[in-house]
């Protein structure tokens, strides 16, 4: 199941070091390099895993009402209630499942690269934020004097199974590159 949350972080440049909430510094020397990265949901995963969960209740359920309508009077209204009553029952809990997935937003992460490797420090729903931030710290890289001082609405958790950009932020079972 998808879960997004999200917490205001303060990123800052000052002292030639770039500073993330309480959590992370880099030296901006040893910034190798700064880029954005674009995490698009996978809505056809979700509709294919929908069918999958669905399908043989479905099956079911026009196999069985087939069966009822054939016996005709012989049966009571009731079955006819309590067969349609247990297909929405099993029914209803994936399509709240792909409700949620399918209205996951596109999300849009930047990397830093240091010698250590790459490092994803905030992901946001707004491509122009993380742009623009991108574009500061580049400039706070070639300027020993800039300084920057930006607060910004980070999503981070378990976005369903799939890809690690880094610890928490994990982007998947609803994203791809």
């Amino acid at each position: 199941m998808a879960r997004i949350d999200s917490e205001k972080i303060l990123v800052e440049v000052r002292r030639r070091t770039l500073w993330v909430g309480d959590s992370a510094a880099y030296p901006l020397p040893q910034i190798t390099a700064v880029r954005r990265h674009t995490l698009v949901p996978k809505r056809e995963v979700a509709i294919k895993r929908f069918a999958e969960r669905t399908g043989p209740v479905l099956g079911f359920t026009v196999a069985a009402f087939a069966v009822l309508a054939w016996l005709g009077s012989k049966v009571p209204f009731l079955a006819y209630l309590v067969l349609t009553g247990a297909s929405a029952g099993l029914i209803a809990p994936a399509a709240v499942r792909l409700v949620k997935q399918l209205r996951l937003p596109r999300l849009y992460a930047l990397l830093v690269h240091t010698a250590g490797g790459q490092n994803a420090f905030v992901v946001n729903e707004k491509e122009s934020l993380v742009r623009q931030l991108m574009n500061q710290i580049v400039e706070a890289i070639d300027n020993p004097h800039a300084t920057l001082s930006m607060t910004v609405e980070n999503y981070y958790g378990d976005l369903v199974e799939g890809d690690k950009i880094l610890g928490d932020k994990t982007v998947n079972k609803g994203w791809s590159d």
